[in-house]
C-alpha cells in the first residue's frame, strides 16, 4: 500500500521584492512571501507584528512600517507554516547641523546662515530649505533676520528632518517726545524739543 504525502508546506522571504521603509518612520515598507509545496488549492494567510494579527493578504504586507513580522500560511488541507522574524529596517535617522551665525548688532540686520553637515538617511547628495522655501544646497549661504526659523535638512529620496534656529535681535530704538504735541510761536527760539530714547 502506497501512501502519498504532500510536498512540505516551505515559505522564504522574496528579496528582489522586500524592500525597507524608504525613511525614518515611513510606512512604505513592503513584505512579499514565496510559498512552495503544500497540498493544492488556495493558501491562507495570517500576518502578525509584535502587537498581534494585522492582516491576511495573500503572500504580501503592503506599507508596513519598520517592525520584526511572522505570518502563518495555512494549505487547502490545513496543513501550516510559518516564518517568524522578518524585519523591516528604517533607514540612519536624517540630521544636519550649522554654523552659528553672527550676532545682531541691531534692530533689522541680518546674520548668515552657512550649513555645516548633513548625514543620515538614504544619504546624499543633501539639500536644504529655510523657512519651507526653495530647495538649496548644502554649501550655499542665506541670509537670516531676527527671530525663530525653520531649517530642514532633505536627503536624496526626499526624507527630511526639521529642525529650529532662534536669533537674538536688539529690540528697536524708539524716540518719542512728551507731550506728543507742543505748540511753538511763531519766532520763539528758545523752545528745546527732549526727546525720550527708548
Amino acid at each position: 500500500v502506497f501512501v502519498t504525502e504532500p510536498g512540505e508546506l516551505v515559505l522564504s522571504t522574496d528579496p528582489q521584492q522586500t524592500s525597507d521603509p524608504t525613511c525614518a518612520g515611513a510606512t512604505d515598507g513592503f513584505l512579499v512571501v514565496t510559498v512552495a509545496g503544500g497540498n493544492t488549492g488556495q493558501f491562507d494567510f495570517e500576518w502578525s507584528d509584535d502587537m498581534g494579527v494585522i492582516g491576511n493578504t495573500p503572500y504580501e504586507l503592503d506599507s508596513p512600517p519598520a517592525a520584526f513580522y511572522s505570518v502563518v500560511v495555512t494549505d487547502a488541507q490545513g496543513c501550516t507554516s510559518s516564518l517568524v522574524d522578518m524585519v523591516l529596517m528604517d533607514p540612519p535617522s536624517l540630521t544636519g547641523s550649522y554654523e552659528d551665525p553672527a550676532a545682531l548688532l541691531c534692530n533689522g540686520d541680518v546674520s548668515i546662515l552657512r550649513i555645516d553637515t548633513i548625514v543620515g538617511g538614504a544619504g546624499g547628495p543633501y539639500q536644504f530649505s529655510l523657512d519651507y522655501g526653495a530647495l538649496l544646497d548644502i554649501d550655499f549661504p542665506v541670509s537670516l533676520s531676527g527671530g525663530e526659523h525653520y531649517i530642514t535638512y532633505y536627503d536624496v529620496k526626499g526624507c527630511f528632518y526639521t529642525d529650529t534656529i532662534q536669533v537674538t535681535e536688539p529690540a528697536p530704538i524708539a524716540v518719542s517726545f512728551n507731550p506728543a504735541l507742543v505748540e511753538i510761536e511763531l519766532g520763539d527760539t528758545t523752545y528745546q524739543l527732549k526727546p525720550l530714547i527708548t
